[in-house]
């Protein structure tokens, strides 16, 4: 996959097309396993009544997730944070989900854990 990135270069906008950052880390992640992620992220959303707006910057971030904890671990994290954050994720002006998730990931791993459910 290639994405357009918005940089500054001696204080002047620049618009760069460039490819996917290479896996260096963790399981490898093909893009389809992201793609495969985000149907599935859409459709538990959906099960919650919450929109989820599909785009770009969301498989990165999902290639990523996938490659930081395989795809059972996440799916298992996300479910909690459907539960969890439900009814502040289903306000009209809240779009960026799956950042949001991002950033309390870590969080949520602590609570599963202390659960006894981490796999």
């Amino acid at each position: 996959m290639r994405a357009i990135r918005l940089t500054r270069k001696k204080g002047r906008p620049v618009m760069l097309y460039v490819k996917d950052e290479p896996v260096t880390c963790g399981e490898k992640t093909t893009g389809s396993q992201a793609h495969d992620f985000m149907q599935w992220w859409s459709e538990e959303c959906a099960k919650h009544n919450i929109s989820c707006p599909y785009d770009v910057y969301g498989v990165r971030l999902a290639k990523k997730l996938l490659e930081e904890y395989g795809m059972e671990r996440l799916q298992r994290m996300v479910k909690h944070f459907l539960m969890a954050y439900g009814p502040e994720l289903r306000k009209p002006d809240e779009t960026r989900r799956l950042i949001y998730f991002g950033q309390k990931r870590k969080e949520i791993e602590t609570e599963i854990k202390e659960m006894g459910l981490w796999l």
